[in-house]
């Protein structure tokens, strides 16, 4: 419920502390809450009353990603949103491998667009990272997920780092093995 995480961040800002993640979550998929994109517009504003985190991350799928949640956060530029997208895949086949839906072309499209939001606004604080979970069946796809990812983030403009163990903290954006 939202009034638990306003009644928390409120305590956190009162106390003049500051996390150093809050990671949204809820069962599993952050984007099923009903209350999302209220969550979301809270939180920018509550941010930018006094900030609360360095990083408030969202791990999702993708596949619940909405052209709300993405304008949200892109035009809310200088607070640090991070999207973590467990893509696991580089096409319609990769995604396969790893999911047991076919629901590759709906994950690329709501990518797509936060990324041409993100290439329209320049959100200064605005983060996204790819992970490729890498399994002894899909170690030898490694190679494929970077090309690839690292061609479609820098066909909006947008250069990628590379991390191979424990989450990126740096600025910038990421492909996350």
């Amino acid at each position: 419920e939202l009034s638990v995480l306003q009644d928390l961040i409120r305590d956190v800002q009162q106390s003049d502390l500051v996390y150093g993640v809050l990671r949204l979550g809820w069962v599993g998929e952050p984007l099923l809450h009903p209350q999302v994109e209220e969550i979301l517009n809270w939180l920018v504003q509550a941010w930018r009353e006094k900030p609360f985190a360095h990083r408030i991350e969202i791990p999702t799928n993708g596949t619940l990603l909405n052209h709300n949640y993405a304008r949200i956060t892109a035009e809310a530029g200088d607070v640090p949103f991070v999207w973590i997208f467990e893509v696991d895949a580089f096409d319609y086949d990769s995604y396969l491998s790893h999911h047991k839906e076919p629901l590759w072309t709906r994950v690329l499209d709501n990518i797509n667009f936060l990324l041409k939001e993100v290439q329209e606004k320049q959100p200064r604080e605005l983060r996204i990272i790819l992970q490729d979970t890498i399994t002894a069946a899909t170690a030898d796809d490694a190679a494929k997920f970077r090309d690839f990812w690292t061609g479609h983030m820098s066909s909006y403009g947008l250069t990628v780092n590379q991390k191979g163990h424990g989450l990126p903290r740096d600025g910038g954006h990421w492909l996350h093995y």
